[in-house]
């Protein structure tokens, strides 16, 4: 938006104040931060421009000038920071403190800049006397009663101490996941992200639900006797105590005191990198002077300090329009539903579609063609649509019907679970499924890709696994762009993939409830598939990562297939699976191993087969039960969370020594 009348300069500024108090006090959104940043911009240049036009408090005051404040005066102003859109804006903001402080040089402290709530905790004598919200910098609500709440924020520290920290009031991933199926499962509209979940949260006055939420430390103040430490000194000492800091949740990304600014924006660029490994949202990184000296000789004007500044992220959740929902057929015959969307740019990343789980996410989510949605990054950069920006919904618009048949085959939907499916099953998702079953991470018969599997279907020559191992040379060279010697070359490809042990086999099936790590557990277990065909549910239930349930999907699909895993006996496909030497132990013996970040020369698969080679067990998450966590680049999220829980943490390197 280009502001060139007063009458835009006016629109401009009552929209960017509908927005802020949209942001600063409630669990709505009117725009997104990437088109107020946007629009901040310009009204800022507007009034550069033309100063006649009026000041607008909305560039000038904490939280726009927006909020009423609240209830409990703060000890000191709470304020805003100015922000930083590049490099090089950030490298002009420690020029202007550098000739502030008259300094060539000063120490810098850099931690990820949290999208959350701001509160002030108070401690008097040891114990949380009070919880505080920012408000309009002067005072803000009481919001003591939400406390229990809030994790990283101690009940009590040293019985003789008393002061103030401030810090970020953020939900984690999995807090905001757990919020929005409570606040759905009630018949309310999903938050927009996870910034105005706490915003709505912790200033809910029902207490039917009860969201939980984390608390990041990023400054303390009246900590006797610890005057003259630095702010990185002040947050160790936090975490000291048991408090969560902001420094803390980067640290493993370059958060923390640095020398000059070249280390700073370094720093700053690598948070940006690995956002997604941090567990909750972050929109930047806050670059300050450490040193309290220099903080004190730089100041601060009426709404930031000079000694500060935010380094802005692209944001990770916009808005975009919702054009189709399409609907398609898996491998195994699951129904996919996907969105597709107005291309919109994303923490980077440009989105045009994203996946919906299934037709029932779509109905709770209340998703309408043509309907403006916030589309969000989440965990692991995963696209999702997380709510409707109902504000803009065209009154025309009409709920979406999911289908009554299969868009592939015009056959009936089985409906009965949470994931619809084809009632033809394989049959319909028959090309997918024989694609899956010659990859690399089952038959892996190279030559039998997707154009000569389609080819063959086409011509009745496949209709299930088994028939791979019946072609003949002919079958293949009749054709299109195939000729004897090709023919020859798969054939023998083919030959070569019935000595596949019982795992790759298993995993050529596609049994529901199983992939190529399940199918290598199970493996393992029975060794031959004779043996496994004998399996009960409780000796199923007993592998790795099974449980009763799964097992029962799984022997159901067995009995299914037991025709054509018959025919792949009596063809000669498939080995025993190699038993490794119990005898000989290794480091990881007895051990539930977790790899996380990237490892040199070293994909998932084969890390996992390290582990296990080393006598451990492959687990895919971090929990209490977790003994080691090895990691590598951009595997911050989960060492954080093993650190909280005690695990122990080995590096990349040392995993690759061993």
């Amino acid at each position: 938006m280009n502001i060139t009348t007063k009458a835009q300069y006016n629109k401009a500024i009552a929209k960017l104040e509908e927005a802020a108090l949209a942001y600063y006090e409630s669990s709505d959104l009117v725009i997104d931060d990437a088109t107020y940043d946007e629009l901040i911009n310009e009204v800022a240049k507007a009034q550069a421009a033309h100063p006649s036009w009026g000041p607008a408090s909305i560039l000038e005051k904490v939280a726009g000038g927006v909020s009423d404040g609240g209830d409990v005066t703060h000890k000191r102003a709470m304020l805003s920071l100015d922000n930083a859109f590049s490099d090089d804006e950030l490298k002009e903001w420690h020029d202007r403190m550098l000739r502030v402080v008259s300094e060539t040089k000063v120490a810098l402290c850099v931690e990820p800049k949290l999208d959350g709530l701001a509160l002030s905790a108070w401690y008097e004598n040891g114990k949380l006397v009070r919880v505080v919200t920012r408000g309009d910098g002067q005072s803000g609500e009481d919001v003591t009663r939400r406390a229990g709440q809030i994790a990283g924020l101690p009940a009590s520290i040293s019985s003789s101490t008393s002061c103030e920290v401030r810090g970020e009031c953020v939900m984690t991933l999995s807090q905001f996941e757990d919020a929005n199926k409570a606040r759905t499962g009630n018949g309310d509209a999903a938050f927009a992200n996870p910034r105005n979940a706490v915003a709505g949260a912790i200033r809910r006055k029902s207490d039917d639900v009860l969201y939980q939420m984390t608390f990041a430390a990023y400054s303390v103040y009246d900590l006797p006797e610890v005057s003259s430490l630095s702010h990185s000194a002040l947050m160790t000492l936090l975490a000291d105590m048991g408090f969560t800091t902001a420094i803390g949740l980067g640290a493993a990304f370059g958060a923390g005191r640095v020398e000059n600014i070249e280390d700073a924006v370094a720093a700053c660029n690598n948070i940006a990198a690995n956002r997604v490994s941090i567990d909750c949202g972050i929109d930047g990184a806050v670059v300050k002077a450490d040193e309290p000296a220099v903080r004190d000789q730089a100041g601060e004007t009426g709404r930031a300090p000079r000694w500060a500044t935010a380094r802005k992220f692209p944001p990770d959740t916009r808005t975009t329009t919702l054009l189709d929902i399409e609907c398609s057929i898996g491998r195994t015959g699951a129904l996919t539903v996907r969105a597709k969307l107005a291309p919109v740019a994303v923490g980077g990343v440009t989105i045009e579609y994203c996946t919906l789980s299934n037709p029932s996410e779509i109905k709770r989510k209340d998703l309408r063609i043509g309907d403006t949605v916030w589309v969000r990054r989440a965990g692991e950069v995963i696209p999702e649509i997380t709510s409707v920006l109902l504000a803009e919904r065209p009154k025309d618009l009409k709920p979406w019907t999911p289908p009554t048949l299969c868009p592939r085959c015009q056959g009936g939907l089985d409906k009965s679970q949470r994931v619809w499916r084809c009632a033809n099953g394989r049959s319909c998702g028959l090309a997918e499924s024989l694609i899956y079953a010659a990859s690399r991470d089952a038959l892996d018969i190279e030559g039998l890709g997707k154009v000569l599997i389609e080819k063959l279907i086409k011509e009745e020559l496949l209709s299930d696994v088994a028939d791979i191992f019946e072609l003949e040379a002919s079958d293949i060279a009749g054709l299109e762009n195939m000729g004897d010697l090709s023919a020859k070359k798969v054939i023998d490809q083919i030959d070569l993939a019935k000595s596949v042990p019982l795992s790759r086999l298993l995993c050529s099936l596609g049994i529901r409830g199983t992939g190529r790590r399940m199918c290598r557990r199970i493996a393992e277990k029975y060794i031959t598939m004779d043996s496994f065909l004998e399996a009960d549910l409780d000796s199923l239930s007993e592998v790795e990562g099974v449980g009763s349930v799964r097992a029962e999907l799984i022997l159901t699909e067995v009995a299914e297939l037991q025709e054509v895993i018959e025919r792949l006996l009596a063809l000669g496909v498939g080995v025993a699976e190699p038993v490794t030497d119990s005898a000989a132990e290794g480091p990881f013996t007895g051990k539930r191993v977790c790899v996380t970040g990237s490892i040199a020369n070293m994909n998932r698969e084969e890390a996992q087969a390290r582990v296990e080679s080393l006598g451990g067990v492959f687990v895919s998450g971090v929990t209490s039960k977790t003994d080691i966590l090895v990691c590598g680049d951009g595997g911050g999220g989960k060492r954080t969370k093993a650190e909280s829980l005690g695990v122990s943490v080995m590096e990349a390197s040392a995993f690759l020594a061993l």
